[in-house]
């Protein structure tokens, strides 16, 4: 896979090469190769009347560093870091003064043509879509850029049941109306039994409407998609909508819209026919639904993707907007337009495409080598959608927002948000990692993806007690409340009962404890204090030892004060003794 135009990483020389020699066979002049009439038309290339570009300057890039280098004199030395002495000279000082002025130059320049190298392949990416993509900066960032139809020929002859117009059946299409009763049916001009009857429009997308239809022969009503009348006529427009027909049909799943026929209707429009689901785009109700109900539809849209990488299908624009949420749990993955084939599960050279504010960086980079890891980046961008309430990559425009993609720039998701959805970070990790700049480091296949999120599932629970332990455990240290300390511990406790793997609960429980411990011995209370330290654990010995010894002072210091008091006791009963006896004798010495 090329390198980023983008990346730091140094340009690999070819194997078996000196580089010590790499510019001898460079012409000994360029200046004599430049045509006057030369105009630069990129950062690295030029452009000369009634030429084609010339491409080939970039690799003379070398020699003009290289020239550069030996504008120096030669017989200079340097005498410090940034200093040099020339024999018969004084050392040139002001070379010092000197070198942050040619650094932050040069830093400008690689910037510079950082931003023209990037505006240039986006202008090549731009220069391979459909006409009404081509201007990216009059393009929301949220529209799913089609390629132009040439660029499908390759790998649409790959589709062994790839139809041609003349393959597909005609069908007679009526236009009718919400009422059906009220539609008087006719016949074709063409002397055949009416198919269809359209009833209301349900939606428009880029390529074409789609309508709810009424199929007479069944009496059953059908979801009817048709290409848009102005582009109807267009080949490159009919072969994207068969081949999304045709991937669509082939991949049986119940989570993705099913197929039922192709047709043609007599003015020659293509349509195709599928499953009416009633429900809204997952885009509609995304903000208001819960975490947990987010979830489970993203789980269902994995399991329709992974049957599809197991077909060899790669969908490229998945996007809450494709995906159709009906009002009984169904969840159907749609728009398979930009769909591609990938032979087990292979990394496949496509077309350009896809939708910029979840685009994965390889869909942009030439030669849009996409696969498997391209679609588990798209569901870990849908996870991000949710999660914070923003899509991963920020623009107001689509060139904006593929700006971000080619340096898979995400935006930073809001903290409350997270705090309150995700407390422990390990669902935005998640997403995170499934949107990895390298594919190699994301997750390899949707069911790796799948099961960090299932886990996720399985742990939320035991992850909200550990959250609220915490709470429970801050404001026990600030209160110095018993029972705010023992609320901490035992939700630690179940929290690791839950999940034995919750380390942030294991540790939750020590630290709880110790805690508690040091708040009772603030309060004297030495035996609670030691029941909740673990003797066998070393690093607890000094503070056991502390507490031990604190306790028999306590105790001893108790002790005699108790033996104080007992005698004080008994000198105030003896004295009593004695003052009764005392009295009672002088009252018979009176008598």
């Amino acid at each position: 896979m090329n390198e980023h135009p983008d990346s730091e990483s140094p340009a690999e020389l070819p194997e078996n090469s000196d580089p010590s020699k790499q510019h001898d066979a460079a012409p000994a002049s360029r200046e004599n190769d430049v045509d006057p009439e030369a105009t630069f038309v990129g950062p690295f290339s030029r452009e000369t009347p009634g030429k084609e570009p010339d491409e080939t300057f970039v690799g003379d890039i070398p020699d003009v560093v290289e020239d550069n280098q030996n504008d120096v004199d030669p017989e200079a030395t340097f005498v410090g870091p940034y200093s040099r002495e020339i024999p018969g000279q004084e050392p040139d000082e002001t070379f010092v003064g000197d070198i942050s002025d040619v650094v932050e130059d040069n830093q400008n320049d690689v910037d510079s043509d950082k931003t023209l190298v990037t505006d240039g392949f986006l202008d090549n990416f731009a220069s391979s879509l459909a006409s009404e993509h081509q201007d990216l900066d009059r393009t929301l960032p949220h529209t799913s850029l089609k390629p132009e139809g040439s660029e499908h020929e390759d790998w649409m002859a790959a589709l062994e049941s790839f139809p041609s117009t003349n393959s597909v059946s005609r069908r007679s299409v009526q236009t009718g109306g919400p009422d059906v009763d009220d539609v008087e049916l006719t016949d074709s001009p063409a002397g055949n039994r009416l198919d269809y009857l359209t009833l209301s429009l349900l939606g428009e997308g880029g390529m074409g409407t789609v309508h709810l239809a009424r199929q007479i022969a069944l009496g059953r009503e059908v979801a009817l998609k048709t290409i848009h009348g102005h582009s109807s006529e267009k080949q490159s427009v009919r072969n994207e909508f068969l081949t999304e027909a045709v991937l669509t049909g082939r991949l049986e799943h119940p989570n993705i819209v099913p197929i039922h026929e192709v047709g043609e209707s007599p003015d020659g429009g293509l349509f195709y026919s599928m499953k009416n689901v009633k429900g809204l785009a997952w885009d509609e109700t995304i903000d208001d639904l819960t975490l947990d109900q987010n979830l489970k539809i993203l789980i269902d849209v994995c399991n329709a993707i992974a049957f599809a990488h197991a077909e060899g299908v790669i969908h490229r624009d998945l996007k809450p907007q494709n995906i159709m949420t009906g009002g009984f749990g169904e969840v159907l993955v749609l728009d398979w337009g930009l769909a591609v084939l990938s032979e087990s599960g292979d990394d496949v050279i496509a077309s350009a495409g896809g939708t910029p504010s979840y685009m994965a960086p390889e869909m942009i980079t030439p030669p849009y080598l996409v696969g498997p890891r391209s679609d588990v980046y798209l569901l870990g961008a849908i996870l991000f959608r949710f999660l914070t309430g923003e899509s991963p990559h920020a623009g107001d425009s689509a060139r904006k927002c593929l700006e971000a993609v080619s340096r898979n720039e995400i935006v930073t998701p809001d903290p409350e948000r997270i705090q309150k959805l995700d407390p422990t970070g390990e669902l935005l990790s998640v997403a995170l990692k499934a949107m990895s700049a390298a594919p190699a480091d994301r997750y390899q296949t949707v069911g790796d993806f799948q099961q960090a999120v299932r886990e996720f599932e399985s742990h939320q629970e035991s992850l909200k007690l550990a959250a609220s332990a915490e709470l429970a455990l801050q404001a026990a240290e600030q209160s110095g409340d018993y029972t705010r300390y023992s609320e901490s511990v035992f939700g630690f406790q179940q929290a690791v009962e839950l999940w034995t793997g919750n380390t942030t609960a294991a540790e939750g429980i020590e630290r709880a404890r110790q805690s508690y411990a040091l708040c009772a011995e603030k309060k004297e209370d030495y035996e609670l204090s030691l029941s909740l330290l673990d003797e066998s654990d070393t690093e607890q010995g000094e503070m056991i030892a502390r507490l031990t010894a604190a306790r028999d002072e306590r105790n001893a210091r108790q002790g005699r004060l108790k033996r104080m008091k007992q005698g004080l006791l008994a000198a105030s009963i003896l004295m009593l003794v004695v003052v009764t006896g005392a009295a009672f004798w002088i009252n018979q010495e009176r008598i």
